[in-house]
């Protein structure tokens, strides 16, 4: 998946609960070790036959998908803390047997949530980046007039 900001364990959706929390582990104890995001590329130009969008309409686009990324961003953080709340919930069941059942139902409609939450993310964040690569196209032809 080319949005490198979400978190590994999200790209992943059909892991068993015990797994993705380790992942989750681990990628909260390295993400203080990030690298810089790499440079933008470079702009091409565009073909002569391409027509030249007008600046406004492109810059409502750009508008558009900043809206829908800070959206997205929102929705990836929600998924985190119920991910959260659904690791502290599994590794404190160790409550009576009838209680642990019940325990047990709640993690996994909870996960059952959440998994559909991340497919629906996943799906979102691909659709934002062809708008994006699309606008990106416009946005140079801008410039190489």
């Amino acid at each position: 998946m080319a949005f490198s900001s979400l978190p590994s364990y999200i790209a992943s959706p059909s892991l068993s609960p015990q797994h993705l929390f380790m992942l989750m582990d681990d990628n909260s104890q390295s993400s203080s070790s990030s690298s810089p995001p790499p440079p933008p590329p470079t702009p091409t130009p565009s073909s002569p036959a391409t027509p030249r969008p007008r600046p406004r309409q492109t810059q409502r686009a750009i508008a558009a998908l900043e809206n829908e990324l800070d959206f997205l961003r929102d929705e990836c953080a929600t998924i985190n803390v119920v991910l959260t709340s659904l690791r502290d919930a599994y590794v404190s069941a160790g409550s009576p047997d009838s209680q642990e059942d019940d325990a047990k139902k709640e993690v996994r409609t909870a996960y059952d949530d959440l998994t559909a939450k991340v497919v629906q993310l996943e799906r979102k964040v691909k659709i934002l980046e062809r708008e994006l690569q699309s606008t990106q196209g416009e946005w140079q032809g801008l410039f190489s007039q």
